[in-house]
């Protein structure tokens, strides 16, 4: 992966994966209706709503659900990277996307492309964990023109998974 983020006290250091999914719906369920309310709300911390969503997943067990459900999430998490394979890979928040999307993307596609990964596409969608307040049927998603957008989550969109490395405590 690409380093994109390092924190101001050197505490941790987030990565964009080498890779990215195919068009992916980010959510898919014939089981959970739109009365049930999963919302997961961190704009700046995609590993929290990956959180949340483990306990989405866990509290409807008893319905078959499984990470399977969540299209986009379940590519991150089966995301694999050999030199970090211990790191748990997952979709971005807005924010995580944002800094990767406009604030190095040159920069970040340079890099992905010198060590032959598949560079971040320009002018197209790409999935946020962030769902839209007081909407479970609207996730945030990015271009990489137009910054911020909101889609239906029976839209598709890409996928790049990110790691979160802690680098002291």
């Amino acid at each position: 992966g690409v380093v994109f983020e390092v924190a101001e006290d050197d505490s941790y250091i987030k990565i964009v994966a080498l890779e990215e999914s195919d068009n992916v719906l980010v959510f898919d369920s014939s089981w959970l209706g739109n009365s049930d309310a999963i919302y997961f709300s961190y704009e700046d911390n995609g590993l929290e709503n990956y959180y949340g969503l483990e306990a989405v997943i866990e509290s409807y067990a008893q319905n078959s659900c499984s990470i399977s459900e969540f299209p986009a999430a379940y590519f991150c998490y089966d995301y694999y990277v050999l030199s970090f394979e211990d790191e748990l890979w997952y979709l971005p928040a807005i924010d995580e996307l944002i800094s990767i999307i406009q604030t190095n993307f040159e920069q970040i596609n340079n890099a992905i492309k010198s060590v032959s990964g598949t560079e971040i596409f320009n002018n197209t969608g790409y999935w946020s964990s962030t769902m839209i307040e007081d909407s479970v049927n609207v996730y945030y998603c990015t271009n990489t023109t137009s910054g911020r957008q909101y889609k239906s989550k029976k839209s598709s969109c890409y996928v790049r998974p990110i790691t979160t490395i802690t680098l002291s405590e």
